[in-house]
């Protein structure tokens, strides 16, 4: 059986909004008080203020669920690698995005999950294999990003 989606969005409050209920707790104030209002919910914002090595504004900023093995430095230049490539009419397979993901945690010397396999091709006969998620993931995370971005840049033409 497939995983159900959920039926409402995460992270679906404003993060100015967040900012401000996390300096009003950490201003001696309660929890649920804060919470209503700045219309936040209260489960996040005491998660949120419970981190306390980190500025409301970066506590309020985080990201919601894993992070990426690459990290986003690294995962920008793979995506942007794979985006060109195709711009130049030169398929990438998902074994070969899957490949240079992996070269490119060996080479930076990152821990990685990412499991042997004998894929045979121009790289060594005991080259490895990502997962099979780790491609699709990532570009979902960029497809989402961009659409950000187009959204963000058609708000300030429309003001």
């Amino acid at each position: 059986m497939a995983p159900t989606q959920s039926k409402h969005l995460r992270k679906d409050w404003d993060e100015e909004q967040m900012v401000k209920a996390i300096k009003m707790v950490r201003e001696r104030r309660w929890y649920p008080k804060a919470a209503k209002t700045f219309n936040v919910p209260r489960t996040t914002l005491q998660r949120l203020t419970y981190k306390t090595d980190l500025t409301p504004e970066e506590a309020a900023a985080t990201k919601l669920g894993r992070k990426t093995v690459l990290g986003t430095q690294l995962e920008n230049v793979l995506v942007e690698y794979v985006l060109t490539m195709e711009s130049k009419f030169y398929g990438l397979t998902r074994s070969d995005l899957r490949r240079m993901a992996y070269m490119l945690a060996k080479r930076n010397n990152l821990p990685n999950p990412f499991q042997e396999s004998g894929l045979a091709g121009n790289m060594s006969s005991r080259s490895r294999d990502t997962g099979r998620h780790y491609a699709s993931g990532s570009a979902k995370r960029k497809a989402k990003d961009e659409k950000k971005k187009n959204e963000a840049v058609l708000s300030k033409h429309v003001s």
